[in-house]
């Protein structure tokens, strides 16, 4: 331990690389102290492979930590802190929607979003979905983590959906989008053979 110590902390690059890896044979409170001491090492690499040892060592805050590493700009770290963190996942997210509390929706969606690059995506998707269900999730999901603007396009597709209700939610949460594309669409929606969509 002392000489994974000190190749981790004062060795080489590919050195202190080598010895983060090592250290995970290692437990006890020293052991983790060293993890937390180590983190602050110049090289991406290194924080990575020390990361990814934060949750199985049981650190205390080390979901805080992982999350502020979820804003790193180097991409093994935001990759070691995503794959510590893949519980937070779009699929398992859409699956408890439903049964969270709206304050946890908000939080854990807001997580979800950082830490699964798929996210996006997969809500895109959603809006394409075969079942009114789950499109207005989808539309919910929207709303509650405040990216109408990044879903304006998903949206406007939903004006001609064969659904009166499906395009009403759409078209309330294009009320929200101060733009042009936006207003245009919200025009156009003046015109629906649905009363309520007009409305």
């Amino acid at each position: 331990f002392r000489v994974v110590e000190w190749v981790v902390l004062h060795g080489k690059a590919a050195g202190r690389r080598a010895a983060a890896k090592l250290l995970q044979e290692f437990q006890g409170t020293e052991a983790n102290a060293l993890v937390l001491q180590a983190l602050a090492d110049p090289d991406p690499m290194v924080q990575a492979l020390l990361i990814a040892q934060l949750r199985p060592r049981g650190i205390p805050g080390a979901m805080s930590r992982l999350m502020d590493y979820l804003q790193s700009p180097h991409e093994a770290v935001l990759q070691a802190a995503r794959e510590s963190l893949n519980e937070f996942s779009f699929k398992k997210y859409l699956s408890l929607h439903d049964i969270l509390e709206p304050e946890v929706r908000r939080s854990t969606g807001e997580l979800v979003l950082k830490v699964d690059p798929q996210a996006m995506t997969e809500l895109m998707n959603e809006y394409k979905a075969p079942s009114r269900s789950r499109r207005i999730r989808a539309m919910a999901i929207t709303q509650t983590l405040d990216i109408v603007y990044a879903m304006e396009e998903s949206l406007l597709e939903l004006l001609n959906n064969d659904d009166h209700v499906v395009r009403a939610e759409a078209v309330r949460l294009l009320s929200q989008c101060d733009t042009e594309t936006a207003r245009q669409g919200l025009e156009q929606a003046l015109h629906d053979r649905s009363v309520t969509v007009q409305d």
